[in-house]
Parts: C-alpha cells; sequence; structure tokens
C-alpha cells in the first residue's frame, strides 16, 4: 500500500512533457498491440488470399497517404506550430485548408486517370475513393495529435485514440465474420470509423473565429516538405513494397503469408520505437551539449538490448506463427528471421540519422532514403521472381543494411564538417554486435526444428535480463532522469 501511494507520489512530481511522453509511449503501445493481439482472429476469419489482399490495400493506402497530404502533418506542422506560435490559429487553418485542396485536385487525378491507376495498383474506383477519403479524414487526426503533443496535453488524445481502436477493432470482427466479402468488410469498417471518429476534428479550427487563411503558410509547407516526398516514401516503400510486389509476381496468398511475418515482427518494432522514442530527445540534448562521450558509453549496451530483445522473439517464433494463424499459415517462420533482423537494422538506423535531423542535413537523409527503396524494388523484382515470396525478407534486410550504411556515412560527414572529424561512435563494436546477431539469426532458423535447444537460449537470454537487470534499468534512468531535470 505505502508503494503505491509513494508511486502516485513520483507520478504527481513529474513534469507534464514527461507525464505526456510516458502516455504517448503507452498509447501508441496499446494501440499497436491490439492488431497484434486481433491477428489470430483476423487470421482464422479470413483466407490467406483475403489477408494478403487486405494487407496489400494497406500498403497502397501508405503509399497514397503521402502523395494525397504531401505528410503535412509530420514535421512542417510541428515546426510550425512552435515557429508561428503567435498566429497558431491562422496557420493550423492554412494548413488544414491545403490539405483540403491536395485532396480535391488528387479526387480528380483518380477519376480522370482511374484505369491506369487501377491497372497499376489493382484496385477498383471503390477503393481509391476509399482510400482518398480515409487518408483526408485522418489527416484531421494527425494535425489535432499534432497540437495536443506539442502542449502536452496528453489526456484527450490517449482516451480518443484507444476507444477508436477498441471500437474499430471489435467492429472488424463482428462485420468481417457477417459478411462473404471480408476483404471490402474490414477496409469500409476501418474507413467508417475514422469518418465517424476523426471527420469532426476538421470543423474545429474554423469554429473560432477569425477565420485567416494565409497563402505564406501554404508556401511555406510546400517548400519545406516538398523536398521530403522522396525521403517519406522512400520509408513507405521500404516498408510496403514487399507486399504490393509479391502479390504482383506471385499471388495474394504469398502476400498474406509475408503480411503475417511482418506482423510478428511489429512486436519488436514497438520495443524498438518505444525505445528510440526515449532516447531521441536525450541524444539531441547530448549532442546540443557536445556530450559525445555519453552517447557512446550507452550506445553498446543499448544496442545489445534490443538485439537481444529481438533474438528473443526469433527464437519463439514458430510457436507464436501456431498461435497467431491456423496451419495453412505456418510457413510463414521462415520470413520471420530476416523482417525481424530488418527492425533491429531501422533502430540502429536511428543512432545515425539524428545527427542527420540536429544539423537540418535533411537532403543528406533523402540520398540514403531513396537509394535504399530503390535496391528494394530492383531486388525484390529479380530475387521474388527466382525464388519465390520469402526472398523479399532477405532483400529487405539487405536494403535496410545498406540503408544503415547510407546514413552511417553522411553522419560521417556531418561530423568531418561540424565536429573536427569526431568519431561518435565505437564502430568495431557495432559491427560485432550487427555480425554476431546475424550469425544467431541464422543459426536459430535452422533449430526452428529443435524446440528444446531453442527454448534453452530464451532461458539464458532470460537469465542474462536478470543478471543485468540493475545495468539496464540505471541506463533507462539516467536518460528519462536527464530529460525530466531539463524540463
Amino acid at each position: 500500500m505505502k508503494r503505491s501511494f509513494s508511486l502516485q507520489r513520483k507520478y504527481r512530481a513529474l513534469s507534464a512533457p514527461v507525464k505526456a511522453s510516458y502516455w504517448f509511449l503507452v498509447c501508441g503501445v496499446i494501440q499497436r498491440g491490439l492488431g497484434f493481439l486481433t491477428t489470430p482472429i483476423f487470421t482464422r476469419l479470413m483466407s490467406t488470399t483475403e489477408f494478403g489482399a487486405y494487407n496489400v490495400y494497406l500498403s497502397w493506402h501508405n503509399i497514397f497517404s503521402i502523395f494525397i497530404t504531401l505528410n503535412l502533418a509530420a514535421g512542417v506542422y510541428l515546426r510550425g506550430l512552435v515557429k508561428y506560435e503567435e498566429d497558431k490559429r491562422s496557420f493550423s487553418q492554412s494548413m488544414y485548408t491545403l490539405t483540403a485542396a491536395l485532396a480535391v485536385v488528387w479526387g480528380l487525378v483518380i477519376f480522370v486517370l482511374q484505369d491506369p491507376i487501377a491497372q497499376l495498383t489493382d484496385l477498383s474506383l471503390g477503393y481509391l475513393e476509399l482510400i482518398l477519403i480515409d487518408v483526408f479524414v485522418c489527416s484531421f487526426f494527425q494535425f489535432w495529435s499534432a497540437e495536443q503533443r506539442v502542449d502536452f496535453r496528453y489526456r484527450g488524445l490517449v482516451a480518443l485514440t484507444l476507444i477508436h481502436a477498441l471500437l474499430q477493432t471489435a467492429a472488424g470482427i463482428l462485420v468481417v465474420r457477417s459478411f462473404e466479402n471480408k476483404v471490402l468488410a474490414r477496409v469500409i469498417v476501418s474507413v467508417g470509423s475514422d469518418v465517424l471518429f476523426f471527420a469532426w476534428l476538421g470543423v474545429r479550427p474554423f469554429l473560432r473565429k477569425p477565420v485567416c487563411i494565409r497563402p505564406f503558410y501554404w508556401k511555406y509547407g510546400l517548400r519545406f516538405n516538398v523536398p521530403l516526398i522522396p525521403h517519406y516514401l522512400s520509408q513507405v516503400v521500404l516498408n510496403q513494397s514487399d507486399r504490393i510486389m509479391i502479390k504482383k509476381l506471385v499471388d495474394a496468398s504469398a502476400a498474406g503469408l509475408y503480411s503475417l511475418a511482418y506482423s510478428l515482427a511489429s512486436v519488436a518494432n514497438i520495443v524498438n520505437t518505444a525505445i528510440v522514442n526515449t532516447l531521441t530527445p536525450w541524444l539531441y540534448r547530448k549532442i546540443k551539449e557536445k556530450d559525445f562521450a555519453a552517447i557512446n558509453k550507452q550506445s553498446i549496451g543499448i544496442l545489445c538490448l534490443v538485439a537481444a530483445v529481438n533474438l528473443a522473439l526469433v527464437l519463439i517464433a514458430p510457436e507464436v506463427i501456431m498461435v497467431l494463424a491456423p496451419r495453412s499459415y505456418y510457413e510463414a517462420i521462415y520470413v520471420i528471421p530476416p523482417v525481424t533482423a530488418s527492425v533491429f537494422f531501422i533502430f540502429l538506423y536511428s543512432w545515425f540519422s539524428v545527427f542527420e535531423f540536429y544539423y537540418e542535413k535533411t537532403h543528406l537523409m533523402t540520398i540514403a532514403s531513396v537509394c535504399g527503396a530503390a535496391a528494394n524494388i530492383a531486388l525484390n523484382y529479380v530475387f521474388i521472381r527466382l525464388y519465390g515470396y520469402i526472398a523479399a525478407g532477405y532483400t529487405t534486410l539487405f536494403c535496410y543494411m545498406l540503408y544503415v550504411v547510407g546514413h552511417y556515412y553522411f553522419m560521417r560527414r556531418i561530423c568531418v564538417q561540424k565536429l573536427d572529424g569526431l568519431r561518435v561512435y565505437n564502430m568495431k563494436a557495432i559491427i560485432l554486435i550487427c555480425l554476431g546477431f546475424l550469425l544467431l539469426c541464422g543459426v536459430i532458423m535452422a533449430l526452428y526444428g529443435s524446440i528444446v535447444i531453442r527454448y534453452i537460449m530464451v532461458a539464458a537470454l532470460a537469465a542474462a535480463g536478470i543478471v543485468f537487470r540493475r545495468q539496464i534499468l540505471a541506463v533507462y534512468t539516467r536518460i528519462k532522469g536527464h530529460e525530466e531535470i531539463d524540463q
């Protein structure tokens, strides 16, 4: 009881930014966790072909969202809310109306070019219209969410996000069970719930007078974000193009198997993203303070921790797949090691890209991203045709490794220009960790038929976590504690 009161006092003593960061983290984990936890239900309600078709729809949805909204609700909006704080209302109204204008333009493009677009995407006009509506409505939520984060108002955001996720999931299960066209049913539930929960957010900025839409802010948003479109698009291509190309070059059933493996790998990504979200403000602060010794000191331990978490997922993949899906999905286990390894390299990339963001060298980031995405498309085209859908996992892993190398190269250029050639990280140790991680992934995959050896390895990882728990907690406490003190 005393411990409970002590925790409450500690929580109340936290600053608003720190409280908000915790709740945003919890909200993100629950939201993504719901998608993962309902996977066993949808894989049993939908065939591998239907499951694949729905995930390919989601891939095209994510690609179209970049073009339709230009990602205006991302970095440019956050930056503008701070930069134009005294004229925040006019800035918001201008960004909302610019997004609406872009949606109208893209609506006309889709209508006029519906045949070639349908041929490219394998989506009918109805699905394309649903994507347009959903992207437009979801942009309202993304703008509003950015406003809440800037002002550290987490209660309304957390409540709306979780209620929406819970009701959308429940409605999706009920409707998919009831309708014969399960792909269309799931899409309609998704779009319908987004319209129901988010449409009103598009009206909210215009309820308070005066309404002042300034072309200057349109120019500012376009000038900032248009050069970043190749970067944003490349990230989506790296994450989503596999499923689209598998459906094109093999079939929707293979895309479904690959999508299930990606769903499982997303569990590791939840953990990795949580660590990145905690680390990023700390990394920015240490760069600002030029305390690069602290960055190097913490990097190896954190990278080992992330590697261990990702390896644990690879170790138990066969059993998790049996829980997540019926036997018809089982061969997806052989995609999980390379896809999970890709997630590990996505985490590693964040250590290097933070320097590109901090020193505003976003053009370098775009070069690395575009090269990685182009290589992924080319390699997928060759190797999926030769070896089937499992090859996509390995091409993705190879491209993320190139991605990391590219961002490291550009980080080194920045260090030469800005930091007198300082070597921030112990790259020999990082390379050894990466090689060891990849080797263990290969060994574990070879042991998928031996459950005893794999679970001995799981026990060894768990024991290591217990032995080093104080060191792990100390690293987290130092990072979060430093952040709280600064606030």
